[in-house]
């Protein structure tokens, strides 16, 4: 079950039963005291889907959602819901998103991905149209209240009043440093410094004083080990931090400070997904917050046995002066920062 939405009247929840439909329910609240508790006894079954993308937004009596490659508007007095196709297959259809997780919604315009014919379409909700876009993007979308910026081949500023783009760099500017880079240590130290930058892709956008700060996942190169049903991929995954300048993407330069807290206080361990064996080297640059950006470490091995609560820590990396500060767990801070972070979650590395 994952909350969706809430507001000051309605709590949006969802329940995959037996992995098969993706029910969407609506829970009311009731006021409590001087706050709001959900009222489970006049909960309501609004829909179901097959593949669930995300919530986009809600009015005073409809929800706007993704699903099943289609944006839907469901009435929440008449249950009635309106689709606009995106053409996309239900599975292959991803919302862009900004830099805390959420859909990248900015005057009334959202945008998918096609994550197979590797295209980008503009839905604009109040016309009730697409468009086709561009290249899908590499990972979130972010503003500065006046241009977007994303990452296709090249890290792309977009006038949303003009509809005029403007290329800032080429994406191999970033691999080429990364190349030579030292790369960063863990606890375990299980990079060398030859080992060789194999892939790169911008996961995260971030505007902050003038700069976008770019989170950048990057794969080093591994070795491929033998299994009894033949030759299992293996790689290794960090992030690292990098920064330009948001006016024209000068001054590209290697975060330091942040990467290597990172890395040194991430807790590194290697798990299987399908036919490949990977390592998940640091913890994650997850959202920002002011003038902060929540670091997130995932402490999977560490914490067998324990709570699914206890494999998250949070520490907060001020942009500013370079402090950190972590978060007590469990406190009202740290639940806070958590609901918010992950609102869309997901398991490391897959």
């Amino acid at each position: 079950m994952e909350v969706l939405w809430v507001d000051n009247d309605y709590l949006f929840l969802s329940n995959y039963r037996n992995q098969e439909d993706y029910e969407i329910w609506l829970v009311p609240l009731k006021k409590k005291g001087a706050g709001k508790l959900p009222n489970f006894k006049r909960k309501e079954k609004l829909t179901e889907v097959m593949y669930w993308e995300g919530m986009i937004g809600k009015t005073k009596n409809k929800i706007v959602y993704c699903a099943d490659g289609k944006i839907c508007k469901l009435d929440l007095r008449t249950k009635k819901i309106q689709e606009l196709s995106t053409g996309i297959s239900g599975r292959n259809c991803s919302l862009v998103r900004d830099a805390n997780g959420n859909p990248f919604l900015q005057d009334s315009k959202v945008y998918c991905n096609d994550d197979i014919e590797g295209d980008m379409y503009q839905i604009d909700l109040a016309k009730w149209e697409k468009t086709k876009f561009g290249w899908r993007s590499d990972g979130s979308m972010a503003t500065d209240g006046n241009y977007f910026y994303y990452m296709q081949d090249y890290l792309m500023k977009y006038n949303p009043h003009t509809g005029k783009k403007k290329k800032l760099f080429v994406g191999d500017k970033l691999f080429d440093k990364l190349q030579k880079l030292k790369a960063p240590v863990t606890k375990k130290g299980v990079i060398s410094d030859k080992s060789e930058v194999m892939e790169i892709s911008v996961s995260n956008i971030f505007y902050y004083n003038k700069r976008l700060y770019l989170s950048v996942e990057v794969e080093y190169e591994g070795e491929d080990e033998s299994e009894d049903d033949g030759i299992m991929n293996t790689g290794s995954y960090g992030k690292v931090m990098f920064s330009c300048l948001k006016k024209d993407g000068s001054d590209l330069k290697y975060e330091k400070s942040i990467t290597e807290y990172l890395w040194k206080h991430s807790y590194t361990y290697t798990d299987s997904y399908a036919e490949s064996l990977w390592t998940e080297l640091s913890g994650d640059f997850a959202y920002l917050m002011g003038d902060s950006i929540v670091l997130h470490f995932y402490d999977k091995e560490k914490s067998k046995g324990a709570d699914e609560e206890d494999k998250h820590r949070l520490v907060i990396y001020n942009l500013r002066d370079k402090s950190t500060r972590k978060i007590v767990r469990p406190s009202d801070e740290y639940g806070y920062l958590k609901a918010v972070g992950y609102s869309f979650y997901e398991e490391p590395h897959c």
